[in-house]
C-alpha cells in the first residue's frame, strides 16, 4: 500500500523514477515533465521560475513538433521591478524525460490574460490589451489574439498569422439536377460558432439577379451576402445566403450558423466567448464560402 501512494504521489508530482543498470550499477533516473522545474530565457537572459517570474494559471497541452508526444504551451508572469508586469508565451517542448523551453514572446505588460488554447498543433493565447495611445491606468479592453508558430530546426518560435477557422479536408458536393460540383470544409473550427444546415444547400435561378444585401469580394469574385439573425434557447442562429452571377443565372448558396450567448458562461470563457465573436463576422462565413468558389463548376 506504501507503495502505491508513492506512485501516486509522483505522477502527481510529474516526477517520474525508474531505475536504469549502467556499469552493473543501478542508477536511478528522473524525468522532468512539469513546466515549473525548467528554466526559461526572458529577453535573452534564462531564469528559473521564482518571485520574478512566474507560470500564469495552468499550461495548456497540445503536440506542437507532430512527434505524437504532449508539450506545453505556457504562460509568463514576469515582475522584474518597478511598476511593469510583463506577460509571455512560450512552447515547452516535450523531449521524452524532460521539457525544453522556447524563446518566450512578449504579449504586453499589464495586460488582462484571457485563455490559452490549441487548434490543430497551434498554441494561440487570447488576452485584452489597451490602445497605443491610452495611458496605462486604462483598463484593457482590446481582444488581441496571438498565433504562435514553432520551428522544430530551430527550436524556436515566432508570431504567426491567425489560421483558417474551418478544416482543411474538403468534402466533395455534387448535385446531379444541376451539374453543380464544389469542395467545402468538413467542419468549422470555432468552440462557441457552429454549422447548422451544412453543407450549404445550393440553389440556381434564371432571370436578371438584383442584390439586396452588401456585395464581398471573395476568391476575386463580387458575391452578394444577405443574412438575418433570431434569437432562442441561449443561442443566435444567423441565416447566410450567398449569390453568385454568371450571365442569365445566379447561384445560391444558403447555410445556417449557431452562436451560443456568450452571457451563458463564466470568466474565462466569457471573454474567449466573446473575442471569437469579434473575430468571426462576416469573414469568418465568407472564408468557407471563399473555399467553395475556389472549386465550384456550374
Amino acid at each position: 500500500m506504501v507503495v502505491i501512494v508513492i506512485a501516486v504521489v509522483a505522477v502527481i508530482l510529474g516526477i517520474i523514477r525508474y531505475n536504469v543498470t549502467s556499469g552493473g550499477k543501478t542508477v536511478p533516473v528522473v524525468s522532468s515533465l512539469d513546466v515549473n522545474k525548467i528554466s526559461y530565457v526572458i529577453d535573452g537572459e534564462t531564469l528559473a521560475l521564482g518571485d520574478s517570474l512566474k507560470v500564469f494559471g495552468q499550461p495548456v497541452y497540445g503536440d506542437f513538433n507532430s512527434d505524437g508526444k504532449q508539450d506545453a504551451a505556457v504562460l509568463l508572469v514576469s515582475n522584474p521591478g518597478g511598476s511593469g508586469t510583463f506577460y509571455y508565451a512560450v512552447l515547452a517542448i516535450n523531449k521524452g524525460d524532460k521539457y525544453v523551453a522556447t524563446n518566450a514572446l512578449l504579449l504586453g505588460d499589464r495586460i488582462a490574460p484571457q485563455t490559452v488554447e490549441v487548434r490543430e498543433g497551434r498554441a494561440i493565447y487570447n488576452y485584452a490589451d489597451r490602445a497605443l495611445t491610452d495611458p496605462m491606468v486604462t483598463p484593457p479592453s482590446i481582444g488581441k489574439s496571438l498565433w504562435v508558430n514553432y520551428n522544430s530546426a530551430t527550436g524556436q518560435i515566432s508570431a504567426g498569422t491567425e489560421m483558417s477557422l474551418w478544416s482543411q479536408e474538403l468534402k466533395m458536393v455534387q448535385n446531379s439536377s444541376s451539374s453543380v460540383t464544389f469542395n467545402y470544409p468538413d467542419h468549422i473550427l470555432t468552440n462557441y460558432i457552429s454549422t447548422v444546415d451544412w453543407p450549404p444547400k445550393v440553389e440556381i435561378v434564371k432571370g436578371p439577379y438584383t442584390c439586396a444585401g452588401v456585395t464581398r469580394e471573395i476568391a476575386q469574385q463580387s458575391i452578394c451576402l444577405t443574412r438575418e439573425s433570431e434569437g432562442a434557447a441561449g443561442s443566435t442562429y444567423t441565416n447566410y445566403a450567398y449569390a453568385l452571377n454568371k450571365g442569365d443565372r445566379t447561384i445560391i448558396f444558403t447555410f445556417s450558423l449557431r452562436s451560443v450567448q456568450c452571457a451563458n458562461y463564466d470568466e474565462p470563457k466569457h471573454s474567449a466567448c466573446d473575442l471569437e465573436r469579434a473575430n468571426f463576422g462576416d469573414p469568418g462565413a465568407d472564408e468557407a464560402v471563399a473555399k467553395i468558389l475556389a472549386t465550384l463548376k456550374w
